[in-house]
């Protein structure tokens, strides 16, 4: 059950991040397509 607990908490960090950095991505690309 521990384990379960701390696998479900790494993933929960692993899925923000990666939802970060694709919120970063996305707001540059839109970002330079408007300047050009």
């Amino acid at each position: 059950m521990v384990r379960y607990v701390e696998s479900a908490k790494t993933l929960r960090i692993e899925l923000i991040t990666t939802c970060l950095i694709c919120h970063y991505v996305i707001e540059h690309f839109l970002y330079w397509r408007l300047l050009s």
